[in-house]
């Protein structure tokens, strides 16, 4: 899919940056052939990195993969080709991103079993059904979407509170930034976003909006690693 050409008379408000993916998947069914272009392209801007992982994550555990970083960015393309078509099925309950996380997932899991016959167990598909004796799985594709999906969430809200307490002394000497280190502080205390809106007198929705700007930041410059041992 092709970006889109700019266009006079939209129907539909163009999609920016804050644009929240589930408003662009929405877009993504808008007969308004322009703003599925645009909602696409920033689907693909704001999560191509969030795809990549999840799905680089189970390529790297096929044996033999010639290239998995080339794997990797042909299941990518595949799931973003695919996601005006995922769209029409997604349906807004929950938190898109992570809808989205579990189509890669998935999609990466169904590439895994079509060169190897399985995706989460050490015995062959072929063999499971040519012999009477190997026992069926009894483990779903949708129950290693959900593992995988769980073990990398915990994996990147791991990181992530190590990065915010790595920058927590640079954002307090930056005037622009010292407003974000009570709600750091407490984030990484593991207070809800509910909670941490309570005690700042914002809403849940403005400590969303302000985790999303501080994630945004850790991209600014990339710490030192002398910085992350202080």
């Amino acid at each position: 899919m092709t970006c889109a050409k700019p266009h006079d008379a939209l129907t539909v408000s163009s999609p920016g940056e804050d644009t929240p993916l589930g408003q662009l998947l929405v877009l993504l069914r808008s007969e308004d052939a322009v703003a599925r272009d645009q909602a696409w392209s920033a689907c693909y801007r704001q999560y191509g990195k969030l795809v990549w992982t999840r799905v680089f994550y189970v390529v790297r555990t096929i044996p033999n993969e010639p290239d998995p970083r080339e794997t990797t960015a042909d299941i990518v393309s595949t799931v973003f080709l695919g996601l005006p078509s995922a769209a029409r099925a997604y349906r807004e309950q929950g938190k898109a991103e992570q809808w989205l996380k579990r189509v890669a997932i998935r999609t990466a899991l169904r590439y895994k079993e079509s060169t190897t016959g399985v995706w989460n167990s050490g015995v062959r598909r072929e063999a499971r059904e040519n012999d009477a004796t190997i026992p069926r799985r009894s483990v779903t594709l949708e129950d290693v979407v959900e593992e995988v999906s769980a073990l990398l969430d915990d994996a990147d809200q791991a990181d992530r509170r190590f990065e915010f307490r790595c920058r927590l002394d640079a954002w307090r000497a930056d005037p622009a930034k010292s407003r974000w280190v009570r709600w750091v502080e407490m984030y990484c205390d593991g207070y809800s976003h509910e909670e941490i809106a309570a005690a700042l007198g914002i809403s849940a929705g403005g400590s969303r909006n302000w985790f999303k700007k501080i994630t945004m930041a850790l991209a600014e410059r990339p710490l030192a690693r002398e910085e992350k041992r202080q």
